[in-house]
């Protein structure tokens, strides 16, 4: 159960930005517990909400930008951490954020053969 606070800002987010809402319910529903964070395309976003690359590439920006998430880059995909801040540690250049994820691979990204398995 979320705290009246958290349902206030959720609710807030639905108004000003239902596509960055629609974003965010995602990486909440598939976050792990206790870190908080989901690895994730932007092309599983497109997929599972809906909408264009444009679209989810603007509503993740405005999640960043209003706090929602920070977003730790792995690779070329990035991880979305919920209102956490992540710790780092070690000398300027060779800092590092470890975490673990739940990573979403949706079957879209996957290579042909993918939907007989």
């Amino acid at each position: 159960m979320m705290s009246r606070a958290a349902e206030k800002n959720l609710r807030a987010l639905q108004t000003a930005n239902p596509a960055a809402a629609l974003v965010f319910s995602v990486i909440r529903e598939n976050m792990q517990i206790g870190t908080n964070a989901v690895a994730i395309s932007n092309t599983a976003f497109c997929k599972i909400i809906g909408k264009s690359r444009a679209t989810v590439t603007r509503a993740i920006k405005h999640l960043a930008d209003h706090n929602y998430v920070q977003i730790v880059k792995v690779g070329t995909t990035n991880t979305y951490v919920v209102n956490e801040q992540v710790a780092f540690a070690g000398s300027r250049g060779q800092r590092k954020a470890v975490f673990s994820a739940t990573v979403v691979a949706h079957e879209c990204e996957q290579d042909e053969g993918w939907e007989q398995v």
